[in-house]
């Protein structure tokens, strides 16, 4: 699968668009989806994100 991504063009390799083109999905952006779907789920208990999850040192580049 890796190597498929590979040739791709760089401008389209996120995995996560974000809202501009080009750029990947914010964490700002990911927050505010995350506690939509948590809504949208009915989920009554508080949830929150790890900070660690939204680091960007822990996606493969």
């Amino acid at each position: 699968m890796i190597h498929a991504f590979k040739d791709v063009p760089l401008e389209d390799r996120w995995l996560f668009p974000g809202r501009r083109p080009n750029l990947h999905l914010t964490a700002r952006q990911f927050s505010r989806i995350f506690k939509e779907t948590v809504a949208a789920a009915g989920i009554k208990k508080q949830v929150t994100l790890s900070p660690a999850i939204m680091t960007s040192d822990r996606i493969m580049s």
